[in-house]
Parts: structure tokens; sequence; C-alpha cells
């Protein structure tokens, strides 16, 4: 029941996002969505090569029943905190210094709020599997999609009613982030 909701929530994702590609592309243009997609790379690489495995461990050892789930909940909310604390730190570092010749053209205000997509990421990266550790799996797939859906909702409300450009886009995004990020927390203290 879960793996089928699990394969059939990530058919519906990627057509989802192949519909946010479109609505982004149009509204943004080609030159705007190389800038949004720039400004993104940055924290994805950075939350990416920090991973280590954290999500997964979090499965693991809540599915184990070694420890409470309200314990690996408050390991992976210390570890998050400083996690993003460090990504923050270096990917200010990174901008401030290095900006011009890893994204030449790209605007460091783009860059710097782009970095701020990092604490909803890292959220969602390693609190959200605690779902699939404590039995949750039809959750966790239905999470995943609304969220999606939320995010495409967002940017096409907005495109629509204001006209989208970067500097929207990228705050849109990370407010998308959030949401969904805080929402799994509480849902997941509540359910621990």
């Amino acid at each position: 029941h879960s793996v089928i909701s699990l394969i059939s929530g990530q058919v519906i994702i990627a057509i989802i996002a192949l519909a946010n590609s479109v609505v982004m592309a149009r509204a943004l243009g080609v030159e705007g969505r190389g800038y949004f997609v720039m400004a993104m790379l940055l924290p994805a690489m950075m939350v990416t090569f920090s991973d280590f495995g954290l999500g997964q461990a979090a499965t693991k050892l809540s599915a184990s029943k070694k420890w409470p789930a309200s314990t690996v909940l408050f390991s992976q909310t210390i570890l998050a905190i400083i996690r993003v604390i460090l990504l923050a730190i270096l990917g200010v570092l990174i901008i401030y210094f290095y900006s011009s010749s890893i994204f030449p053209a790209i605007p460091n205000e783009y860059l710097y709020i782009g970095l701020a997509q990092t604490l909803g990421v890292v959220i969602l990266g390693m609190v959200f599997p605690i779902f699939l550790g404590i039995g949750k799996g039809v959750e966790y797939s239905f999470i995943l999609v609304a969220s999606a859906l939320f995010s495409l909702l967002v940017f096409v409300t907005a495109w629509l009613v204001v006209g989208l450009d970067v500097k929207l886009a990228l705050y849109l995004q990370i407010t998308s982030t959030l949401s969904v990020a805080l929402y799994v927390y509480a849902r997941i203290f509540k359910l621990v």
C-alpha cells in the first residue's frame, strides 16, 4: 500500500514539476529562468554535500524502535539547526568572495535570497523521513504531492495576478518550501 502510494506520488510530482517548469519559463523568460536556477543551485549543492545520510538515518532509527521517535526528532532538530547555521556561514562566504568567478553575471542579491532556501530544505531533508520510519508512507506521499501542487499554484497565482520576476519567484519558492517544512515539522511533532 505504501509502496504504491510512493511510486504513484513520484509520477504525479514529475508531472507537476514539468508544469511548474513551463510556468517558470513562460513567466520569467530564458534569462530570468537562468537566474532563478542559478540562485537555487548553491543551496541545493550545499545541502546535498552536507547530507551524510542524516535523512535516511532518521527513517532507520525511528523504524528500528530502538529509540523513541521523539528522541530521533529531537536529535534531528539539533543537527538541523547546526547544519543550517554552518551552511548559512559557508554560503555567505562563498557568495561574498567567489560569486563573480563561480556565478558570473548573476546578481549577488539573487544568490543571497536563494541561500535562504537552505532552511526549509534542511528541515525537510532531516525531519520529513521520520514519516517513513513511523509507518506513515501514504501521508508522506500525500504531503510530497500536495507540496508540489502548492508550489505550482503559488507560482501560477503570482504570475496571473501581479506578474512574476526573478526576485518574487525566489521569495515564493522559499516561502512555499518553508511553509511545507513547518507543516511537516508540526505534524511529526504531533505524531511523536
